[in-house]
């Protein structure tokens, strides 16, 4: 039975748990030729992701963001082992620098995926759920009382002609001293699209990836772990001639990208577990640690005229230490199961670009929102405790976020005007409160509240630019809130001999919600090259309210009570969403989707094959939308799954197989198809994908 420490800070089974969580653990990774999230969370209710293509100059590609019911980009926490990932970055439309490359799945031995708001223990950006990513440690490969093994998986992906290779290497060097090495290589092109060959980008993608945890064991209680890691990624696109048309208004002959994302961390974690349950102190936890991320985005461009070398950096430096404790205690005859902690971390974060004119030789660096320093601290208090066939969780945490803005040289260096930039900070308290009803030993009834919060991120509260070229300029909001949601949520989970399911539905209500770099109805007249014209304006603000609300259903019937042989499954997720304000539906919800699979699976688990047939509906949007909206699809997929012996196993794919133009609508929205070229965004045509995994 699949086990949550994500969602109370304790140990908790996921039918237990009073609220919406998936939990992907390493079993599910081995019976996965996928390394890309995007395929890890498809039968998540609720879950989508969005991906970045190339788009002239515009965006990194990759997977960008995570879409829980409906939200998305910084509305959502990414976690690994208690380390915020590196910040995303966003100007508008033009540049949107996600975290989905920041980390290597073969890293990891689990994945946790909360819905709704959880800032009650985890504090900002934890406003639509959190994702928490957990690396492996050396006794996650170490097979009984074995001093070395070893895991080889080996992937292939036909979409992008794509090819994973890793070293998992762990080795008991003393009867305290144990340590897991693993090395990822990864080699893939363009993805294959429904598209005209026109349209199509030569694409070099490449990964070379280390993990280094290094585990003391102190005691049988008390371990220490000291983990090294280093992403490094890179992508080199030559864009088609097609793509080059209609660029930035300006026809240019050539263009070549390259992109680099790095991310670095070391990180100390000492875990102590009492062995009695009479200890003051039942479990804790506390990680210092250090982290780099960068993104380089450097592409050069040239026509008749203009020859000119674009380098973008982003960089985001992370210090902090969280702390985590667990106390049972009892308290008028009931047993309370006390979570507390805090944490603390100081992110310094800058973005410049750099444009060098290759016929002059000058550059000219820029910034378009100032060096900022983000610190955040936070403490909380939870309790959990039972009466009768009641279970109750009430959960308190207090937030201070602060930035501060470093005025330089470069920061909006074109300006007419003096932009002075701005500090900010903010105190908020979130509360979560939940009741389970334990109908029967395998049934719950459960229902849940909880308050989130997000702030303004430092490319919100001080971003300013000027394209005199398209007459707009984005200018800078010092007077944002945080964003603020109140989440109600019921649910109903059944663990039995034959069924497995869940079915939740929930109503979120938002206010002070962000809208990010939203055009305003008015034009300012400026003379930024000598003359007098009227500009558009760009701006994050604060819109009143909005809501979202939905209905999400998971489950499977075995058809023999053992688990084994044929079963039937269904996956449904159904939202909406409304800006209150303007009366309009929300552009970042989910369309309507329902994915059902019928497999079999044979005795002890020993190999398993299904095929699941996909639907997704119309997205829903505003009357006068009038960017590209995918129609509905149906799609299928076969899956299969073998483990051949304790050394091999085999898993293999065939994806999209009767060969559909589909699309994501994440990936989508906001793309108009007037050059014709829509389909390049399209989901990838019928694809395989295999894997092999050596173990000894």
């Amino acid at each position: 039975m699949k086990i949550t420490v994500t969602g109370t800070k304790s140990e908790s089974t996921v039918k237990d748990y009073a609220g919406s969580v998936n939990v992907i653990d390493k079993e599910d990774y081995d019976k996965s030729p996928s390394v890309d999230i995007r395929n890890l969370l498809k039968d998540v209710p609720g879950v989508t992701t969005r991906k970045t293509t190339r788009n002239s100059v515009r965006g990194t590609p990759g997977i960008s963001d995570v879409n829980i019911r409906g939200l998305d980009g910084d509305r959502i926490l990414l976690l690994i082992d208690g380390i915020r990932l590196p910040d995303r970055y966003e100007l508008g439309v033009y540049y949107n620098l996600g975290q989905g490359d920041y980390v290597d799945f073969s890293f990891l031995k689990s994945i946790e995926i909360i819905k709704g708001s959880i800032s009650s223990l985890y504090g900002s950006d934890a406003l639509g759920g959190l994702i928490y990513y957990r690396t492996l440690e050396p006794y996650d490969i170490l097979q009984g009382d074995s001093e070395f093994n070893v895991e080889i998986p080996i992937n292939y992906f036909s979409e992008n002609d794509g090819r994973s290779f890793s070293n998992k290497i762990a080795v008991k060097l003393s009867e305290k001293l144990s340590a897991l090495f693993i090395y990822t290589n990864e080699v893939s092109a363009a993805t294959r699209v429904p598209a005209s060959s026109k349209y199509i980008d030569k694409t070099d993608n490449y990964g070379d990836n280390l993990l280094f945890n290094l585990q003391y064991d102190f005691n049988d209680m008390s371990s220490l772990n000291v983990i090294v890691e280093d992403i490094n990624r890179s992508s080199r696109i030559i864009s088609s001639k097609a793509n080059l048309e209609n660029m930035s208004g300006v026809l240019y002959e050539e263009m070549v990208s390259n992109t680099i994302t790095e991310r670095t961390r070391v990180s100390a974690k000492y875990s102590y577990e009492a062995d009695n349950d009479s200890a003051f102190i039942n479990r804790a936890q506390s990680t210092i640690f250090w982290q780099e991320g960068n993104v380089n985005d450097n592409f050069r461009r040239e026509n008749e005229i203009q020859r000119e070398d674009k380098i973008y950096n982003l960089t985001n430096k992370l210090i902090g230490i969280n702390s985590e404790f667990n106390t049972n205690m009892t308290l008028f005859n009931d047993t309370h199961a006390l979570s507390y902690g805090f944490d603390i971390s100081e992110n310094d974060g800058s973005r410049t670009r750099n444009t060098i004119n290759l016929n002059t030789g000058k550059g000219v660096l820029e910034k378009d929102t100032p060096d900022t320093k983000t610190l955040r601290g936070g403490f909380y208090l939870q309790d959990q405790f039972s009466s009768g066939d009641f279970d109750f969780s009430a959960g308190l945490r207090y937030d201070y976020y602060s930035l501060d803005s470093k005025m330089d040289d470069e920061y909006n260096i074109r300006n007419s005007e003096t932009v002075v930039a701005a500090d900010d900070s903010y105190q908020v308290v979130t509360p979560k409160f939940t009741v389970s009803y334990r109908a029967t030993d395998e049934s719950t009834f459960y229902a849940r509240y909880s308050q989130g919060f997000r702030p303004p991120v430092w490319y919100q509260l001080n971003a300013s630019f000027e394209n005199v070229r398209n007459q707009y300029i984005t200018v800078a909001n010092p007077d944002l809130k945080p964003e603020k949601s109140n989440d109600f949520e019921i649910g109903y989970k059944l663990n039995g001999d034959h069924f497995e399911t869940t079915f939740a539905t929930y109503y979120n209500r938002y206010s002070d919600f962000l809208d990010a770099f939203s055009q305003l109805d008015e034009t300012i007249s400026l003379n930024l090259d000598g003359y007098d014209r009227n500009y558009r304006v760009f701006q994050t603000q604060n819109i009143s309210d909005a809501e979202i609300y939905g209905v999400e259903f998971a489950g499977v019937y075995f058809f023999n009570p053992e688990k084994e042989g044929f079963y039937i499954g269904n996956v449904f997720a159904w939202s909406e969403g409304n800006d209150l304000t303007k009366n309009v539906p929300l552009e970042t919800i989910i369309p309507v989707t329902n994915n059902f699979s019928l497999g079999y699976r044979g005795a002890d688990d020993q190999w398993q094959v299904s095929v699941g047939m996909l639907y997704s509906g119309r997205p829903r949007l505003r009357s006068d939308y009038t960017d590209y909206i995918p129609s509905t699809s149906l799609v299928f997929d076969l899956n299969g799954y073998w483990r051949i012996s304790d050394s091999i196993t085999l898993n293999a794919s065939i994806n999209n197989f009767t060969d559909q133009a589909y699309f994501n609508f994440q990936d989508v929205r906001g793309k108009n198809n007037d050059n014709g070229d829509i389909l390049r965004y399209a989901m990838p045509e019928r694809n395989f994908q295999v894997g092999v995994k050596f173990s000894f």
